[in-house]
């Protein structure tokens, strides 16, 4: 039934899209677990996009169990629903998002499969124009730990640019200092003069 309903908002105009997505919405809890498993396990022809919305629709802090769901599509930037998967966890409150997001970006590639491209999708979010100081903030000495490692920069594999986008958009460096970051901060961008503006 839900997949069928997904279905039906995916081909409709936008006004009917948007009735289904407040209708699904206003159902019971169990259609936020019933969204997870289609994206977990189902969503393509534009309905991943179409569950989103509804999680988004439904709010936090009822759509909390999507968030490790959200973040997997957000890892992807060519993800056909990152703009609605990005939106949506930045509506949710920064107390549970924020630690998400920083196991993601410390993970190394342990439980990530692709880290590298999962922490240019996250910063890409971090960087929207949208996105509050309080989910970058807290986000800022992990960042700045990230660009301290030679290995992972010298891999290729990582754009440095998303990294230093987030920063940038912080602003007061004061706000994700930590001992040694200036340092840190110094030295990559002595190694790598091409990522200064």
């Amino acid at each position: 039934m839900l997949e069928d309903t997904l279905r039906e908002a995916a081909r409709s105009d936008e006004q009917t899209k948007e009735r289904i997505i407040r209708e699904l919405a206003s159902q019971s809890d169990e259609t936020v677990q019933a969204l997870i498993n289609h994206l977990q396990f189902g969503g393509k022809g534009g309905t991943e996009r179409i569950a989103v919305r509804v999680l988004c629709e439904i709010g936090y802090p009822r759509n909390a169990a999507a968030l490790p769901h959200l973040i997997y599509l957000v890892e992807d930037l060519n993800d056909p629903a990152w703009n609605e998967a990005a939106q949506t966890i930045l509506e949710m409150g920064s107390e549970e998002v924020v630690p998400a997001l920083i196991a993601v970006l410390l993970d190394w590639g342990k439980k990530v499969q692709y880290w590298e491209a999962a922490i240019e999708g996250i910063c890409a979010m971090l960087s929207k124009e949208e996105a509050n100081r309080e989910y970058a903030v807290p986000c800022g000495p992990a960042l700045v730990y990230l660009l301290s490692q030679e290995k992972l920069l010298s891999t290729g594999k990582l754009e440095p640019a998303y990294l230093l986008d987030v920063l940038k958009n912080i602003g007061d460096f004061n706000q994700y200092k930590t001992d040694g970051t200036e340092k840190i901060v110094a030295q990559f961008f002595l190694s790598h003069p091409s990522c200064i503006d």
